[in-house]
């Protein structure tokens, strides 16, 4: 090897790969799961530091449940004797109360916990090494239980978010795996939502409320299904999420929700890397590519196949990198006419998608979601682009730093500037109309507060919320009083917008010369 830049550039790779590998710490062989003590068939999930052991149900009710552990332990609840295999009547059960639980094992060491109840899934990450890193996806053993069921897989996790990555309570995103050595991809339906490999744990770190994303995926999925029941010409795109609580290596880390991913899959397009079946792009920053305003630069790609911020979804990158529609569609948002916009947006992008999503950014604020934190999606190569919310945190009266927005704020984007200025296939007018529509029942102040409401009510109940607080001081949140701030920044939001619609298509209703 007489070429020195290639010397130390093996070196380089060496180094880091080893670091990573330090890092990792892989282990030979699966890391085993066990439970200190099973509840019905199920096992109870434990933290071993704070001594605290959290089992899901239905409701507090009372109610006997069967009792295992392991042969040779002698195991106490509030005093009482439990033989192994034995009922225990759990009697005024709520979120607060707890159960002494007594563990004397076979050396005669005796730990004691506080047992309690939540109303959400109790979900686990167990691994070997030192921490979970961004990438690569590291093994780890994932278990999941339920006041019905539990199930346990192999799957690879990894760190996720940007800005959401430096923050110390981390999300994560996990991969399910047939094997351990192998790492075969492996579909798998968790909570009744959509069957994938890959699926996201949002921290909700940043948000008072624990809510606005999931809310605004709710909304967002009840204005779609509205617009399928009117035949416009919609591509379902809201994706499904569940609350719950996480465990890392028997320590408890708090609130979370289970989400699914925006992908191909999901949508329905079909992952043909030829690109004549469809096609999705991830916006991830806010580069002019980004917000429309300026043509991505296609012979800067990064090393994971990235283009000015922006990501090929589907096909996958790995397969080949096609740039070509989005190309086409941002060269002529910057820089068609207004005569050739005018009659020809339609082309490169389904008008009725996009008046919802302007209704939808607009009502919730989504202050972060005009140039980073959306989507593209495609059939094929000549059919145009849906448009697609994602990361939806940012909205709601508050910025992604948690300070307030303004309830009069309206949301700019150079692409909502031309299409309400061009005002092409009377996009205006039909926007009115749509708005209309919506704000007598969907878009209704007491439509969203209930929708609010039902989440404070769950977190509220479950205990979730005081436990999350108690683990992450730093960020607690009384979302009683973050839910009547929302209310009350609703109540204006929508009088305000109610006026700006109102005379929106008075501005600009006619077509270019």
């Amino acid at each position: 090897m007489n070429n020195p830049f290639c010397y130390y550039s093996l070196i380089i790779c060496l180094v880091m790969l080893t670091s990573c590998y330090n890092e990792m710490e892989f282990a030979p062989e699966p890391v085993e799961f066990s439970s200190e003590m099973y509840i019905n068939g199920k096992p109870v999930t434990t933290d071993t530091q704070s001594k605290q052991m959290l089992f899901p149900v239905d409701s507090y009710n009372c109610f006997e449940a069967l009792i295992e552990y392991e042969d040779g332990y002698e195991i106490y609840i509030n005093g009482e004797n439990i033989e192994n295999g034995n009922f225990y009547d759990f009697r005024g059960i709520k979120k607060d109360s707890s159960f002494k639980v007594d563990i004397y094992k076979k050396e005669n060491a005796k730990e004691s916990y506080k047992l309690k109840f939540t109303l959400l899934p109790v979900l686990q990450f167990k691994h070997h090494y030192k921490k979970i890193l961004d990438e690569p996806k590291g093994p780890a053993l994932f278990s999941m239980v339920t006041a019905n069921n539990y199930c346990i897989n192999y799957c690879g996790v990894e760190t996720r978010g940007g800005t959401a990555n430096l923050r110390p309570k981390k999300s994560y995103g996990f991969e399910f795996w047939h094997d351990y050595k192998f790492r075969n991809n492996k579909d798998t339906s968790l909570l009744g939502m959509y069957i994938d490999d890959d699926w996201i744990l949002d921290a909700v770190y940043n948000d008072f409320s624990r809510m606005r994303n999931r809310v605004s995926f709710d909304l967002w999925d009840r204005i779609q299904r509205d617009a399928s029941k009117n035949d416009l010409n919609i591509l379902y795109s809201s994706i499904k999420g569940q609350y719950v609580e996480l465990f890392i290596n028997n320590r408890y880390n708090g609130l979370y929700c289970l989400n699914e991913r925006i992908e191909g899959g999901v949508l329905g397009i079909t992952k043909d890397v030829s690109g004549s079946k469809g096609f999705l792009y991830k916006s991830e920053g806010w580069s002019d590519a980004n917000k429309l305003t300026g043509l991505p630069d296609t012979t800067s790609i990064d090393a994971e196949g990235r283009c000015n911020q922006w990501e090929q979804k589907s096909p996958k990158s790995k397969d080949g990198l096609i740039w070509l529609p989005l190309y086409k569609f941002i060269d002529f948002v910057v820089n068609s006419s207004d005569e050739a916009f005018y009659y020809e947006i339609s082309d490169f992008l389904v008008i009725d998608q996009l008046i919802d999503y302007y209704i939808l950014l607009n009502v919730i604020c989504g202050v972060d979601n005009v140039g980073k934190n959306y989507f593209l999606a495609s059939w094929s190569g000549e059919s145009p682009f849906y448009i697609i919310p994602w990361d939806m945190d940012a909205t709601w009266g508050r910025d992604h730093r948690g300070d307030e927005i303004n309830f009069d704020r309206l949301i700019y984007f150079h692409l909502f500037e031309r299409v309400i200025k061009v005002n092409p296939h009377d996009f205006n007018q039909r926007l009115k109309k749509r708005y209309s529509h919506l704000r007598k029942e969907i878009l209704s102040e007491e439509s969203i507060r209930k929708m609010f409401e039902h989440y404070e009510e769950l977190l509220h109940n479950s205990g979730a919320v005081k436990r999350n607080n108690q683990k992450w001081p730093d960020t607690k949140s009384d979302i009683h009083a973050e839910t009547e701030y929302i209310n009350e920044w609703v109540k204006k939001r929508l009088h305000y917008l109610d006026g700006y619609i109102d005379i929106i298509d008075c501005r600009y209703n006619n077509a270019p010369n």
